[in-house]
């Protein structure tokens, strides 16, 4: 008793908080994967923000079933906390798909660790494609024993249901997917349905073969139900009136937090997207594995993205995490734009948000921005923001620091308006796995590192895209790619795109490095760079198989500036391709190469720039 008084008065002196230990079994939970553990979860959790004091909510290598909330999208929120942490010591939560699971708002320094997040039941199913009519546009799937049977009422509308197509006989994607317009029983088939696709997806089935299987969205609710109750959360003060402030976007969200982290969890399924980072600050994500569950067949991890963001002031720092298994792109760094809808009397510009109506602007004073031309393909300039008033959901009052020309409205022309692109960052993506997904490894802002990963089996590697019509990504600049390993892409292993109608667009800066890389194709394209200047590309080695179809080259440069390609090794023996190195709109003294070794088939160029006819051999 002497010693730990002792100890208890010089923590004190020294201004040292003493960590208070909660564990969920003191206020109720069972964990025997039965009895509904919410409300001791959520009552542990409230006690421990409350404590006003660093504080740790413990729990059992059990399994906690987590029931269905009906007031709230989250089963499971920390609001305003400091200082905590939710160790997990190797539990699994089991939560209802009526919620997601997680929710961190405006907190600072809270972790989460050491968890495993499931649902039951699942909020998808999954079957075999036994028989295929695609002039009709529908498929008939013989659900698998052991999944749910769907809904089949016609309250469920194609944006609420959608699936992928999965190759026959093993795990693989197919990169093919499509919305659901309608599901029946079928007739004097046993667990079989006849599923209809969406109109404007019929093109959809060409790439489907009978033997396939398919994995799809099987919601417990329909769209009213969803919409309907007091689960909705919306701001009423002046600085948030109308915002969602509960968006059910992901399982796990974190939201206008700092220094928070998510360490050591595997998700086996999602609701819908995995992991949700927005208007954070420094958020640490480490050993986050999504991937099917041991033990199962299933088809799917995540209903969508892995780890989505948006509007971080740095971060997120992703290390040594997983991902497979996913219906949209696993990780989606990428920052929304804000699109100039009115150029106020003033000379103050009125925009809104590039992003769906759950997600608010995160233009805020202090913000770097850029200002683009999407139809001229031109940048106006660079400002920084004086003033972000709010004027309402996703809708800003925006004073510059000083004029730019040039500015379109939308009032003057929608397609032409003016988007304003706000730095983020930086952020990072180091270690990690990707595999065997729908589409996307790591579509990433500017400020990016992208190091020592591993992707196969994606539809893209990196995608960094600027472009009219497609404001969900920011520009495409001071990103850093280097020492991955890409195999198996679809399209592109390195994607690198500043996109204009106008073709006489001069090449935007990007400041980017694309090095140390190792890319074997038999698919797509190894990099392709397009609209830009200012890129070094160094150190790669590139291997294209003979089974690539032609029309991907190893590699593409179009309307490029000054850039530089050295010490990179091609060799791409495929007869018939144009050349290894197709640059057919980029000058050649716009490229300076060094040191750049190309193996390529009797007759075939090595490169081919705008002044070299198309039959030019070098």
């Amino acid at each position: 008793m002497h010693v730990l008084a002792s100890s208890l008065i010089f923590a004190a002196l020294c201004g040292a908080a003493l960590a208070a230990d909660l564990h969920v079994r003191d206020f109720g939970a069972i964990g025997d994967g039965t009895a509904d553990d919410g409300p001791a979860f959520r009552k542990a959790l409230a006690a421990a923000v409350q404590s006003g004091q660093p504080a740790r909510v413990l729990c059992d290598p059990k399994t906690y079933r987590i029931g269905w909330r009906r007031d709230d999208f989250f089963a499971l929120t920390i609001d305003d906390a400091r200082d905590l942490t939710l160790d997990g010591r190797g539990a699994t939560l089991v939560f209802d798909p009526h919620n997601m699971a997680l929710q961190l708002r405006q907190c600072r320094r809270v972790t989460v660790r050491d968890l495993r997040l499931d649902c039951d039941p699942l909020p998808c199913t999954q079957g075999d494609i036994i028989a295929l009519d695609r002039a009709a546009g529908v498929f008939t799937v013989r659900i698998e024993d052991g999944y749910s049977m769907p809904r089949t009422d016609d309250a469920i509308q194609p944006a609420f249901r959608h699936g992928c197509f999965i190759a026959a006989g093993r795990r693989w994607y197919t990169w093919n997917w499509c919305y659901i317009a309608a599901v029946r029983l079928a007739p004097g088939q046993d667990r079989c349905v006849v599923i209809t696709v969406d109109p404007g997806m019929v093109s959809a089935l060409s790439k489907v073969e009978v033997g396939q299987r398919f994995v799809f969205r099987n919601p417990p609710w329909t769209p009213n139900e969803f919409n309907g109750g007091e689960k909705w959360k919306l701001g009423t003060g002046d600085q948030d009136r109308g915002v969602v402030l509960n968006p059910p976007i992901a399982n796990v969200q974190v939201r206008f937090c700092e220094d928070c982290r998510l360490e050591g969890i595997d998700q086996y399924i999602s609701p819908n997207m995995s992991v949700f980072v927005d208007g954070s600050t420094g958020t640490v994500i480490r050993r986050y594995r999504i991937g099917y569950k041991p033990g199962t067949d299933r088809l799917s991890a995540s209903l969508s993205d892995g780890i989505h963001c948006k509007g971080n002031t740095t971060g997120p720092f992703i290390e040594d995490c997983s991902f497979e298994g996913l219906w949209d792109d696993a990780i989606n760094i990428g920052s929304p734009g804000d699109v100039v809808q009115q150029v106020l009397p003033d000379g103050r510009l009125r925009t809104r948000v590039l992003d769906i109506a759950w997600i608010d602007s995160y233009l805020r004073a202090g913000d770097h921005v850029r200002l683009w031309n999407p139809v001229e393909g031109r940048l106006l300039g660079e400002r920084t923001v004086v003033k972000a008033e709010f004027a309402g959901n996703q809708v800003r009052i925006v004073t510059l620091d000083r004029p730019v020309t040039g500015v379109v409205d939308e009032v003057t022309d929608p397609k032409a308006a003016t988007i304003l692109y706000a730095d983020r960052g930086p952020s990072a993506v180091r270690g990690c796995g990707f595999s065997n997904s729908l589409k996307t490894a790591l579509l990433p802002n500017s400020g990016t590192v992208f190091e020592n990963n591993t992707v196969e089996d994606c539809a893209y590697g990196v995608n960094a895209f600027l472009c009219t019509g497609l404001g969900a990504q920011g520009y495409p600049q001071d990103l850093v790619i280097r020492g991955n390993s890409f195999r198996n892409i679809w399209i592109g292993a390195v994607v690198l795109y500043a996109g204009t109608p106008n073709p006489q667009a001069a090449p935007v800066s990007g400041h980017c490095v694309v090095e140390g890389n190792t890319i074997e194709q038999n698919l797509g394209s190894a990099i392709t760079i397009t609209g830009l200047r200012d890129v070094t590309v160094a150190s790669n080695t590139i291997n294209m198989a003979l089974s690539t179809p032609l029309e991907w080259p190893a590699v593409t440069l179009a309307r490029c500036g000054p850039m530089l390609i050295r010490d990179t090794d091609i060799c791409d023996l495929r007869p018939g391709i144009a050349a290894a190195i197709e640059a057919g709109t980029t000058p050649r003294r716009d490229v300076r190469m060094d040191h750049v070794t190309m193996s390529v088939a009797p007759g075939v160029a090595q490169t081919r720039f705008l002044e070299d006819p198309p039959s030019a051999r070098q």
